[in-house]
């Protein structure tokens, strides 16, 4: 079963996509802070990360940051989850596989 892990600051949409996902029949670990997904990411190593850009004390840009450096995630693919706002060549640029936009 391919398992991901998805980081968003936003609990009613996290939960609603956890609930799609799992239907689709992926095992998926959530949680709402960045400095936890990182945590995650490297104690359950997932197949893809869907990472929030917009979450408060550490954000998705941070969370990329450290993931791309670290050997134990640095090849695992991430998927930004952003605003319509944000660049999408900025998100790539920063080491993002793909993004989509919200709501999602």
């Amino acid at each position: 079963m391919t398992k991901l892990l998805l980081v968003s600051g936003d609990n009613q949409s996290c939960h609603s996509l956890q609930q799609a996902l799992e239907r689709d029949g992926y095992d998926v670990v959530t949680t709402h802070r960045g400095g936890e997904g990182l945590r995650l990411a490297t104690a359950a190593l997932p197949d893809l990360i869907l990472l929030d850009m917009a979450m408060s004390v550490v954000s998705g840009w941070q969370v990329m940051q450290v993931l791309k450096k670290a050997s134990a995630t640095e090849r695992i693919p991430v998927i930004a989850i952003a605003h319509p706002t944000i660049d999408g060549q900025r998100l790539l640029q920063a080491g993002f596989d793909t993004y989509v936009r919200k709501p999602v």
